[in-house]
């Protein structure tokens, strides 16, 4: 065991004389000696260090201390790191070998010689390593400082570092992001997030580095549908929010609509619309308080005022007013129809003839069967054609065009509507030719009350004209004057190429061949549509600028068209709402306004103080006065904007 003095204050340690194996140095000396060996070594049995090689050893020492000395041990041995002590006889205490300093040479490393075995430590000290790069290391390694990359995740002042850097926002796996995005959201440090959570019923956002997720309403669009309890509803969704397939009469719709029900018990839910299937129909007419109408089958439908079997059916079966469509016979060969004040007139074909009916009031004639008579059902006029094409009711008296083009009235003429020059009332249908270079060329005739109109063309590739006749209190004869206020004979209107007819009670409009259209007459409440208050128009006015318009109706004081691209405009007298404009409308209204948004429009006629009018897909709507049940509605309600018609 090696043992420890103490001279002069050192403290020296004395260990057994070793061989000296050659490559190797033993080293012993005062503690606190410099050393300058590597920081590899191992310790032997002795206790003593073995390095495998020195450095900066001091060769130039001197060969001893001179202090006498018997043996080894009476020299004074420091740490190895100082060199090794020997009695070396006359010369006395003697290093054999110089001291090895400790010093490794790397500047991170604390070098100390190690009491008591002298043996050199070098201890790595990080804090001598300095980086500014907050994502890396500071490590003392034994060639010198190293700075590998932080662990990810590893704090640093603006977040957490990743691959080496200091991400400031959230690290999606491959670079860093601000954080702030839907898909890579995220606080400073973490990791990114994608605040889509799949759902179409959430408004998904990142707010502040962290996802957030708020239901939508119910009704909210979602994928082509509407969120519905927070969901989305593929198909329709219920006014109470609950989604519904959308195929069934009370809650039919699309995906992404509203559930409604189909207005008619005789629809079908087909693909989530209602439409009206064996009913479709083709035309409607309205009269003073009642309206007809025929489906694509040739089935006659009447309903509302019935006391004088305009209705075309028996009240004391039916009833005086019928307040929905009721089948009128059982014939399905009605071709066209049309109906005025307690009358109506229509054209039935069967094996390729025409044959012309009328029904109602005939007391003066107008029913043209050569008779005076009511009829609750409808009777042939009067004679042997079968060649009728169109035919039209006025208030009291009737016309009809055959396909010759021949035109025939009849009724009472007290006013000249018939054309005819002859006062008395006609039972039975009379030619209208007097005046005329020709009998022929007639194709459509409309009546008023008390004045009628037709459009002709006298000649193959001749401009269609317009001739009226009959009262011309208002100026509704369009002649340009009012001098004369009964027109016994057609008289020619100014203007061509006219396309299409209507008669209101005292007024007039056509459609020309150019989509212009103008009105002429009374227009004491706007009914002809040309902004202007002036009462009395006797020569035709332009109405507005528009050139697309494709049909158009005259009622008593109001006046309805539909324009080519499916749109309804109504003006005039809305006192009973039968323009359909909504309730905050009931005067007058100078121009054309349109009716709603919908653009499947294809026809519209005027009743007294109603109206009615077709779309697209064969559906009926009716809207104003309701009081006789003209609306065909089930009850006697008015309504102020277009309601569909059940069949």
């Amino acid at each position: 065991m090696p043992t420890a003095e103490h001279h002069g204050g050192l403290r020296t340690t004395i260990a057994r004389r070793a061989p000296l194996v050659a490559g190797m140095l033993l080293v012993w000396g005062v503690a606190g000696g410099g050393c300058h060996g590597n920081r590899s070594g191992r310790t032997d049995d002795g206790g003593m260090t073995i390095f495998e090689g020195g450095a900066n050893l001091d060769s130039g020492a001197p060969p001893g201390t001179g202090r006498a000395c018997g043996d080894d041990s009476d020299c004074e041995n420091g740490l190895i790191c100082d060199g090794l002590w020997i009695c070396n006889g006359e010369f006395g205490c003697e290093r054999t070998h110089p001291p090895v300093g400790c010093d490794d040479m790397v500047t991170c490393t604390i070098d100390e010689c190690l009491e008591p075995s002298g043996r050199c430590q070098h201890r790595g000290d990080d804090s001598r390593c300095e980086d500014d790069d907050p994502c890396s290391l500071n490590l003392c390694e034994a060639q010198g400082c190293e700075f590998p990359p932080a662990p990810d995740m590893t704090p640093c002042p603006d977040g957490l570092c990743y691959d080496g850097a200091c991400c400031p926002g959230c690290w999606d796996g491959m670079s860093c992001q601000p954080g702030d995005g839907l898909n890579l959201c995220g606080a400073a440090g973490s990791l990114c997030e994608d605040c889509d959570d799949g759902d179409a019923c959430t408004d998904d956002r990142c707010a502040v580095g962290t996802c957030e997720h708020d239901a939508l309403a119910d009704g909210s669009p979602c994928d082509g549908g509407l969120c519905s309890l927070g969901a989305c509803c593929e198909g329709c969704m219920a006014i109470d929010g609950s989604c519904e397939p959308g195929t069934s009469l009370v809650a039919c719709g699309r995906e992404g609509q509203l559930c409604a029900p189909c207005a008619c018990a005789s629809d079908t839910c087909d693909s989530g619309a209602c439409p009206p299937g064996v009913y479709q129909i083709d035309m409607v007419a309205a009269g003073r308080g009642h309206s007809c109408a025929l489906n694509t089958s040739g089935n006659l439908f009447c309903w509302g005022a019935n006391h004088f079997h305009q209705g075309g059916l028996e009240p004391d079966l039916h009833g005086s007013l019928l307040t929905g469509p009721t089948r009128v016979g059982m014939t399905s060969a009605w071709t066209m129809i049309d109906v005025n004040d307690y009358h109506g007139c229509g054209v039935q074909e069967t094996g390729g003839e025409r044959r012309l009916y009328c029904w109602g009031a005939g007391n003066i004639g107008q029913l043209g069967t050569g008779a005076v008579l009511v009829s609750s059902v409808p009777v042939e006029v009067a004679g042997s054609r079968t060649d009728w094409i169109q035919a039209c009711a006025g208030s009291r008296h009737s016309c009809a065009v055959t396909v010759a083009g021949l035109l025939f009235c009849w009724g009472t003429d007290v006013t000249g509507q018939l054309g005819i020059i002859d006062s008395a009332n006609q039972l039975s249908p009379h030619q209208v030719h007097r005046g005329l270079p020709t009998a022929a060329g007639w194709q459509q005739v409309v009546g008023g009350r008390a004045h009628t109109c037709a459009v002709r063309r006298p000649g193959v590739g001749a401009e269609r004209e317009v001739w009226c006749w009959g009262s011309d209190s208002s100026g509704q004869v369009g002649i340009g004057d009012t001098l004369e206020s009964i027109q016994n004979l057609p008289m020619r209107v100014a203007g061509d190429n006219w396309e299409r007819l209507t008669a209101g009670v005292e007024h007039t409009c056509g459609i020309r061949q150019d989509g212009t259209l103008w009105c002429w007459g009374n227009n004491l409440y706007f009914q002809l549509g040309i902004g202007s208050a002036a009462p009395d128009q006797p020569a035709p006015a332009q109405v507005g600028v528009d050139t697309n318009w494709a049909r158009v109706s005259g009622g008593t004081q109001h006046t309805c068209g539909v324009r080519t691209d499916g749109t309804l405009w109504c003006w005039g007298r809305a006192s009973s709402f039968q323009l359909g404009l909504g309730p905050e409308v009931a005067g007058a209204v100078r121009d054309p306004t349109r009716v709603g948004t919908d653009t499947d429009w294809v026809d519209v006629d005027c009743g007294y103080i109603h109206t009615c009018g077709t779309k697209r897909d064969g559906t009926i709507y009716c809207w104003g006065a309701g009081r006789d049940g003209q609306l065909g509605l089930g009850d006697l309600s008015s309504r102020d904007t277009p309601y569909r018609v059940c069949f």
